[in-house]
């Protein structure tokens, strides 16, 4: 996880943060009901405190953009930033470092759609269990 900040922020040349450094913060979310917003409503908690947010949207780029424009601190996970442009705001990682696990199941039974095949045939090609 990392907190999206403008580059003109306090924290910006900081290398990492704990999520307890931005509890007075304004946050932006990803819509609530995500998996991300889910994590990052989670990880504030266990850090002590409710975060307030700001803003939730359907796209990290809209998170990257408010927060380009100081209208509060994103919470984002870093390995999808990498395609995305982050030009403008700092990507700050947060310590203790958080983790999730993402599980892919289908059916054995079940025949899967072309898409789905060549999906699956991608994911196995990754290696992981």
């Amino acid at each position: 996880m990392v907190a999206v900040v403008p580059k003109d922020h306090p924290l910006a040349s900081s290398k990492n943060l704990s999520l307890s450094q931005l509890k007075a913060e304004p946050f932006l979310f990803l819509a609530e009901g995500s998996m991300m917003y889910t994590f990052a409503l989670e990880a504030c908690q266990s850090a002590g405190f409710t975060p307030h947010i700001r803003f939730t949207g359907h796209r990290a780029e809209n998170i990257i953009d408010l927060a380009r424009r100081g209208m509060g601190v994103g919470l984002l996970s870093k390995q999808p930033l990498t395609e995305i442009d982050t030009e403008g705001v700092c990507l700050i990682d947060i310590v203790p470092q958080f983790t999730t696990k993402i599980v892919l199941v289908c059916k054995s039974e079940q025949s899967l759609s072309p898409t789905a095949r060549q999906f699956l045939k991608f994911y196995k090609s990754l290696g992981i269990n």
